[in-house]
């Protein structure tokens, strides 16, 4: 089976400068290398590493975002989209790729189309017959989006990763497409045995005693993620409690 990926389009995949939906798209291309079910073509950013030598059930087709043509389209298509009420053209990265998708001609069983809703109109267009899945991630999908309706009866099926994304989808219209598939971790990076004299060493890295409560966030340092909201939330906790063993660690 032929299945084509499209990412957000905005981080590289595998996930080396980050990212959640990268980090996830990376983690089912690495379980389809070891477990071969079907062959994935995958439009992502194109980074100084050529991944098509190390996946075999995997095509890499990069996007050259860093150019000047790019960015300049970039801008032109994010004021249309943005400022014009029922005009949406598709973003810069769509549109590179529909290029490289016509002049390709390759047939696909599956498309999946990655967070970016306005990208399932697109591929629409070009394949009218294809079943294609849309995974979101985001709430990005419901009735206040632009061209809303017709986003989700281009969808042959919706993956939300939450019961809230699903709902939010829902006030389009009722819909029985959408199934709710929760993101995953692997625990066992989280159940390894850590040396005590390596927990002493961090510990007195970060001037942290045994005596304090940490806090932990991990993740890219970015509006959307909350961090200025997670910090003033974290200076109101020290004031109201005067527990100055709590402690917030920010990892990026």
């Amino acid at each position: 089976m032929k299945v084509l990926v499209i990412s957000p389009g905005v981080l590289p995949i595998p996930a080396s400068k980050g990212g959640a939906v990268e980090k996830l798209i990376e983690a089912y291309i690495k379980y389809n290398e070891e477990n071969h079910k079907v062959d994935f073509s995958l439009y992502t950013v194109k980074e100084e590493h050529d991944y098509n030598t190390k996946f075999k059930n995997t095509k890499y087709i990069y996007i050259d975002t860093q150019s000047f043509g790019y960015k300049v389209s970039r801008a032109v298509r994010y004021i249309i989209n943005n400022k014009l009420p029922q005009i949406h053209i598709g973003n810069a990265f769509i549109s590179r790729v529909k290029k490289k998708l016509k002049k390709d001609k390759i047939n696909y069983d599956v498309i999946i189309v990655e967070n970016t809703p306005f990208n399932v109109l697109e591929l629409r267009k070009l394949y009218p017959k294809t079943k294609i899945i849309y995974h979101i991630h985001n709430d990005y999908l419901n009735c206040e989006t632009k061209k809303a309706m017709k986003i989700l009866d281009a969808c042959d099926e919706i993956i939300a990763i939450s019961d809230f994304i699903k709902k939010r989808i829902q006030t389009i219209k009722p819909t029985n497409k959408i199934s709710v598939v929760y993101n995953g971790i692997d625990i066992e990076k989280f159940c390894q045995e850590i040396p005590k004299d390596e927990i002493k060493k961090n510990k007195e890295k970060y001037q942290l005693t045994n005596k304090d409560i940490v806090f932990l966030y991990t993740g890219r340092i970015v509006p959307e993620k909350g961090v200025k909201e997670l910090i003033l939330a974290f200076c109101k906790i020290l004031k109201d409690t005067n527990n100055f063993n709590l402690k917030l660690l920010i990892v990026r």
